[in-house]
């Protein structure tokens, strides 16, 4: 690993510390210490969501080494214990009989992560596992999800009404996404194309339904009096998502020509890239003065953004905004390193606004950013503790908070890593989809030769 890729290390290292931190090995499970967002249960235990995020990010790593190969197995037979045997899905909760609480968002965010784990994983045996039961998710959503009247992928599998019927921006791009990173991984023509023209399906619902007037994603639609309404708030994964799903989707040029109107894909693309970098737009922190703003979201929405940049600077390398796409992502990444991470223990917060988290975060950012904020505590950053005052309740570091900020650091890393091997052998700077590592298999089960790209 070279040396000046601080952000490899510092994801990879973030995993280590909470898989130490979460992660039950001798239960299965992964959990908190204290009650916080996404646990329930007198144990704390997590819900499926922040699971699959980890997913993802441990699924990241092996882009760049197979050192947590065997924590990928640990928590993917941890999720198994999610897993609802008729639908091919996971619960939100631990499965017991009569659980039909199966959200489509959290199973795409679950269904891309061991897609992403077959990819690029060394083994073969559980590679066919992953790809297998992000398949079966897929498929779920595929033949469930979609409303066959509005378009669109729902909340929720129950089809008794809002919310669960709510045709959110999440699910549809994340499903289009998982989508895509299965085409990658199969050997089956036929499916790859299923898998692409769900994709691009998903992609012009989106861009038909839910862009605002400045060119961001909206967070969906609900069903009100028998008639829909678009919620118009915006959030960075969803502006992400949707730049991710068709940078994927543009990286397939051969197999994408059957699509209908898929030569509107490249503008889209850039459209929605000039969007998300608008530092005057609704995804950035207006309380920062001067040349940088922080995103105004938290880590693990914020980094389906970054990976959405990446994905796009890689796909259409040629764009004028491919370069400024790096650096909104490498600056990102350096405040997150530098203020989101609690140093006393090496853990990150949830939240990218400092003056959410406590007195201490509320003047460094008012020095940083030239602000006069105070503090707006917020109860997902914080420990659940109900007869205690907000304000009172110790900031908490949770699963999902470290996870987004591996993943987010991850995509940082890549590019660097790109930029270092451009023109070398293992040269990996084409493409949406990062190159496997020498070592892994590929679709066939076969081992790509030479060492990894770090130990």
């Amino acid at each position: 690993m070279s040396s000046d890729n601080e952000f490899l290390q510092e994801a990879l290292d973030i995993l280590d510390r909470a898989y130490h931190e979460f992660v039950d090995t001798r239960q299965y499970r992964l959990g908190n210490a204290v009650a916080s967002a996404e646990t329930y249960l007198d144990n704390h235990v997590y819900l499926i969501w922040p699971v699959a995020v980890y997913i993802e990010a441990l699924a990241d790593s092996l882009k760049f080494s197979g050192r947590y190969e065997k924590k990928l197995e640990v928590v993917f037979k941890a999720m198994k214990q999610y897993w609802h045997p008729s639908m091919g899905a996971c619960c939100a909760s631990l499965y017991f009989d009569g659980n039909d609480d199966v959200y489509y968002d959290d199973n795409a965010q679950l269904a891309i992560g061991l897609a992403v784990a077959g990819y690029y994983s060394g083994t073969s045996v559980h590679r066919r596992q992953y790809v297998n039961r992000a398949t079966s998710i897929v498929e779920l959503t595929i033949q469930r999800g979609w409303n066959s009247e509005k378009g669109g992928v729902a909340w929720h599998t129950r089809t008794t009404g809002p919310p669960w019927t709510n045709l959110n921006a999440c699910s549809t791009t994340m499903a289009a996404t998982a989508a895509c990173r299965l085409a990658a991984v199969t050997n089956d023509p036929s499916r790859r194309k299923d898998m692409l023209v769900f994709a691009w399906k998903c992609i012009l619902w989106v861009h038909d339904h839910l862009l605002n007037e400045h060119g961001l994603v909206c967070d969906g639609l609900s069903l009100e009096n028998g008639h829909w309404k678009r919620d118009p708030i915006v959030f960075t994964y969803n502006t992400g998502g949707y730049i991710l799903s068709m940078s994927l989707l543009n990286n397939f040029p051969t197999d994408n020509q059957m699509l209908p109107n898929i030569d509107r894909l490249p503008s889209m693309l850039e459209d929605a890239v000039k969007a998300a970098l608008d530092t005057n737009g609704a995804l950035y922190e207006q309380a920062c003065n001067g040349p940088f703003k922080n995103w105004a979201d938290n880590t693990f929405f914020s980094q389906i953004l970054a990976e959405g940049l990446v994905a796009f600077s890689f796909t259409m390398p040629g764009s004028p905004l491919a370069e400024p796409a790096q650096q909104m992502v490498l600056d990102q990444a350096r405040f997150v390193m530098k203020y989101i991470r609690d140093p006393k223990d090496g853990m990150y917060f949830r939240s990218l606004s400092l003056y959410k988290l406590n007195e201490q975060g509320v003047r460094i950012f008012n020095q940083l950013f030239h602000a006069n904020k105070t503090l707006e505590p917020c109860a997902e950053d914080r420990e659940s503790l109900k007869d205690v005052p907000l304000e009172k309740r110790p900031p908490v570091k949770t699963l999902l908070g470290n996870a987004g900020a591996a993943r987010l650091l991850f995509c940082a890393a890549e590019i660097v890593l790109r930029r270092q091997s451009k023109g070398a052998p293992q040269d990996a700077s084409a493409g949406a989809f990062m190159q496997r590592r020498p070592g892994a298999s590929t679709a066939s089960g076969d081992k790509l030769k030479k060492n990894c790209i770090i130990s």
